[in-house]
């Protein structure tokens, strides 16, 4: 919880130190769930979470802009059936997003996206286990998303994020003891809805 209070300290930070034209803050809610291998089963373990953080906005014309942002973001699963319960991975992104704006009020944009993991908390039936040493620090993925401003300086935002960087180490990496094999890929996946609001326009 340390690394998760110096995040948000940090987007805080962020906040008071730029006052530029196009900086904002955001907010939401999200669908989180991963993908291993080829089992369809682990799309079924939704976790409903959150994220927030702020951006800032450079527009290249009246339709075309780069929006640079900083994130936290609750992913993980949810598991009620089995021994797991839920899996907290509290990760700070940096999701840099291609804006096109169809009509004055919609638009569309497209980017990718890279994570640190702040911090990863498993909870099971039988008690609360700390980060696994199979678990990465590092995680990338791409995002595809629609936006639509509902006034002069407020918008919403529905965004897909998609892992491409698959954050399980090798087994025989973290345990030498295991024979080399072929691993799954392991990666995040996640659904966003979120509200923005521009500080200056």
């Amino acid at each position: 919880m340390k690394k998760t209070a110096l995040s948000l300290t940090l987007l805080l930070f962020t906040i008071t130190a730029f006052s530029q034209t196009g900086f904002g803050i955001k907010a939401g809610g999200m669908i989180a769930t991963k993908t291993v291998g080829d089992l369809d089963r682990n799309l079924e373990l939704k976790k409903a979470s959150y994220l927030g953080g702020v951006f800032y906005s450079i527009p290249f014309n009246k339709r075309l802009g780069l929006q640079l942002e900083l994130l936290y973001a609750n992913k993980g699963i949810s598991e009620r059936e089995q021994f797991l319960i839920r899996e907290d991975l509290h990760y700070l992104n940096l999701p840099i997003m291609l804006q096109y704006a169809i009509t004055k009020r919609f638009g569309v944009e497209l980017g990718p996206e890279v994570g640190y993991l702040l911090e990863q908390k498993q909870i099971f039936n039988f008690g609360t286990q700390p980060r696994s040493p199979a678990q990465k620090s590092f995680d990338m993925a791409i995002n595809l998303g629609v936006n639509y401003a509902l006034v002069e300086k407020v918008f919403l935002s529905l965004r897909y994020n998609f892992g491409i960087y698959n954050t399980i180490k090798p087994f025989n990496e973290f345990s030498p003891d295991r024979p080399p094999q072929e691993d799954p890929f392991t990666g995040n996946r996640t659904l966003q809805f979120s509200v923005g609001y521009h500080f200056s326009q």
